[in-house]
């Protein structure tokens, strides 16, 4: 099963996914020390948008990683 890292925004809080760059023939276009990450809407923005998703460009320093909850037997 895949794991997608979770990432939050230290300013606004919201949950943000990473979005790396994919493309062989060219270099990311951001500088080193930032990544692009998905924010998905809240359901008060996707009623003014079209959308389900914004995309950003955001400096490393800016996010904190989320630790993922597992539920655990006992």
């Amino acid at each position: 099963m895949f794991r997608q890292d979770i990432y939050k925004m230290k300013k606004t809080g919201r949950v943000c996914y990473p979005f790396p760059w994919e493309s062989t023939k060219e270099p990311q276009p951001w500088k080193h020390g930032y990544q692009r990450v998905i924010i998905p809407l809240t359901a008060e923005e996707k009623k003014h948008s079209s959308k389900l998703i914004h995309m950003q460009i955001v400096r490393n320093d800016n996010l904190v990683k989320v630790q993922e909850s597992r539920m655990a037997l006992h």
